[in-house]
């Protein structure tokens, strides 16, 4: 018998919760929850692998720290980004690194825009090889582990990761991967 991990998707949407639970439900036993206050009840009388919330409110927040810290036993927490939100951890760090290399050219006494460019490009580039390497750990920590212990799934997913990682990283220096 294959006992399904337990995860319950909380916030104030429920047709959002809906969908989320047709996706989910079949690899996980899932329970949706409208409600702040049953969805704490919830938490404290069951245990859950996976909480996500979908936080649209500041209390929502709340109940993902709360749950983070009180959970009967080891629980993974995600709090969704709020709706319209996207991490722009990426933007960010491509802006860095182009005004880091203007600055570093400017100081040596030539226009650095063009360098700039390009170096925010090749770590574009890098992100994009993180990234498809990332997807390959999640999809086999996604495929494994109903069927394997969580040590031996990461462990795999890790390894994947690397190779796939690693592996486009060689494709690019070989000029496989150019324009």
């Amino acid at each position: 018998m294959v006992v399904c991990p337990r995860a319950l998707l909380v916030g104030d949407e429920i047709s959002l919760l809906q969908t989320r639970e047709m996706v989910l439900g079949t690899r996980f036993d899932v329970q949706i929850s409208p409600r702040l206050s049953e969805a704490f009840s919830l938490v404290l009388k069951e245990p859950f692998d996976l909480v996500v919330v979908f936080p649209d409110t500041d209390s929502w927040r709340e109940f993902g720290v709360f749950i983070a810290r009180r959970a009967p036993k080891p629980t993974v927490v995600v709090v969704s980004p709020a709706r319209g939100e996207v991490p722009a951890i990426f933007p960010a760090s491509a802006s860095l690194v182009e005004a880091h290399e203007k600055q570093h050219k400017a100081r040596a006494g030539f226009d650095g825009t063009n360098r700039g460019r390009i170096v925010a490009a090749i770590d574009a580039f890098g992100t994009t090889m993180g990234c498809i390497g990332l997807a390959g750990f999640a999809f086999v920590f996604w495929i494994w582990l109903p069927r394997a212990g969580l040590f031996e799934v990461f462990a795999l997913a890790a390894v994947v990761w690397l190779m796939l990682s690693v592996g486009f990283w060689l494709l690019r220096k070989k000029h496989i991967l150019h324009r």
